[in-house]
């Protein structure tokens, strides 16, 4: 997840049929009783070691419950560790209104894709609209979608200015 400001940001922000914001998303992530089975990875985004007051408070919470879990490992944001590898040994990528699930579609990686963001209607990407529908999309054989690679690249050509922006697994159409 991004900061709170990058977040409720976004002009669909308001329209996250399931929580307010994305740290309640992490939130009930922490509250699962799931088996052993289940590990996650949360990696918080760079940009929230600069957050200050409420919002560094929730993170310490959020920093605290995560620790006691044995199926969680925090990547904190001052951490120089590459999301493109935790991605390359996922078999899901669980992302609240990040960019980083597209480029996961690009891996062909299997996306839950839980908030908002403007891409959130690329059809390859998984949208619970329940916390039901979260549990029964870990608990399925869900395939990458067909049209994964299709999005990704909707994604970079149609809706980003490439000539400004790097990204590690995109490349025009055109090059």
């Amino acid at each position: 997840p991004g900061t709170f400001l990058e977040y409720i940001a976004l002009p669909s922000y308001s329209y996250d049929c399931m929580k307010k914001n994305h740290y309640e998303h992490i939130n009930y992530f922490l509250s699962l009783d799931l088996d052993s089975s289940y590990h996650f990875i949360l990696r918080f985004h760079p940009n929230q070691r600069l957050v200050k007051y409420n919002e560094r408070s929730e993170i310490r919470k959020i920093i605290n419950k995560a620790s006691i879990k044995s199926n969680f490992d925090l990547i904190l944001p001052q951490q120089n560790i590459s999301s493109y590898q935790l991605i390359k040994y996922s078999d899901y990528v669980v992302a609240i209104g990040s960019s980083i699930s597209v480029e996961a579609l690009q891996m062909k990686k299997k996306v839950i894709f839980l908030g908002c963001n403007w891409f959130q209607e690329l059809e390859s990407l998984n949208k619970p609209k329940s916390e039901k529908d979260i549990i029964k999309l870990l608990n399925s054989d869900i395939k990458p979608n067909p049209n994964s690679y299709r999005d990704s690249i909707l994604f970079v050509e149609s809706l980003l200015d490439e000539d400004h922006l790097k990204f590690n697994y995109y490349y025009s159409l055109n090059q």
